[in-house]
């Protein structure tokens, strides 16, 4: 690109990255940089011929990212909305990194409690990952028996330790149906209280506004806890929500779901039709916004049972 051959040098630079590549496993970092002296000194100085070539090399790889995706077409999803810390909450997982906590983890224990909350534990690992979230959003690290936790987790078992003693801090005892939207909104204010954190929650809004207020929360940065409603009526008990991945520019359903709650972490278009990011089973799913508006309203009581955790800020409400 500069008629020049490329030059591998090792040199005292780049903590930032390494920061970075710390707290969020598995990020592939590059570090560019122009010519720099004495650096963090008062004669600190930059070489102005390395920054033009510097930011021509950084153009010509950025146009060639976007000639070759304009090619294959293959970027046909575009970010419509999303919260800041895109990686969410991360649990390493043999050489897998979770996207958000996963009642899954308590499948292989056989006692009675452990089989509960893989059956009926979604809305606490949502609230428990929202929690974690907006703690070190607050810069703010949650202290449970003298642990800190953070929101990227080196093992299964650390995950679970959180889980159970936030289980007992927020006494919800585990059963196969779960947890309810009232009383998780209950004890998401109890929580909030406690710390004197800005935040205070109810659940459940009207359909008409429902949609708007999910987008405000993630303008907010502000994770959505999203239900999926029960279905009750006998001659509509295998209807399911799609759930969809995607794969080479396509938005491909690999899976189905009821009753369950997920994560809304963003909001995205592909190919004219908009879709919500979510966390669930500690993988990066999409739901369609449409499919899921519809879902909700073709079930019985679809519309009460199918909505969110809406949170506002007590800071902005006064301002």
């Amino acid at each position: 690109m500069s008629g020049k051959d490329l030059v591998f040098e090792t040199v005292h630079y780049g903590t930032d990255a390494g920061t970075y590549a710390e707290r969020i496993p598995g990020l592939d970092i590059i570090v560019l940089s122009p010519e720099l002296r004495d650096v963090h000194t008062p004669t600190e100085r930059l070489n102005l011929a390395s920054f033009d070539r510097a930011y021509g090399y950084l153009k010509g790889i950025l146009k060639k990212i976007l000639k070759k995706s304009d090619r294959g077409k293959r970027r046909l999803m575009q970010e419509i909305l999303c919260i800041r810390r895109n990686a969410y909450i991360q649990v390493q997982d043999g050489r897998q990194v979770t996207y958000g906590g996963s009642q899954l983890f308590f499948k292989p224990l056989q006692d009675k409690c452990s089989q509960r909350k893989y059956r009926g534990g979604c809305g606490m690992v949502a609230l428990g990952d929202l929690l974690l979230y907006l703690m070190e959003k607050e810069i703010r690290p949650y202290q449970l028996d003298g642990i800190t936790y953070h929101t990227v987790f080196e093992e299964k078992e650390a995950y679970r330790t959180y889980f159970n003693k936030l289980c007992r801090k927020l006494k919800w005892f585990p059963t196969q149906n779960g947890m309810s939207g009232i009383l998780m909104a209950i004890r998401f204010n109890a929580f909030m209280w406690k710390r004197r954190m800005p935040y205070r929650a109810r659940w459940g809004l009207f359909e008409n506004v429902r949609e708007r207020r999910i987008e405000r929360m993630l303008q907010k940065d502000l994770p959505v806890i999203l239900c999926i409603p029960r279905v009750l009526l006998p001659w509509q008990r295998e209807d399911r929500l799609p759930l969809y991945m995607e794969s080479s520019g396509q938005m491909k359903q690999v899976d189905a779901t009821r009753a369950h709650y997920v994560t809304i972490t963003g909001l995205v278009s592909h190919q004219g039709e908009n879709y919500y990011r979510i966390s669930s089973w500690g993988r990066m799913y999409y739901i369609s916004v449409k499919e899921y508006r519809d879902f909700v309203r073709t079930h019985l009581f679809g519309t009460v049972l199918g909505n969110i955790l809406y949170i506002t800020s007590k800071i902005e409400e006064k301002s």
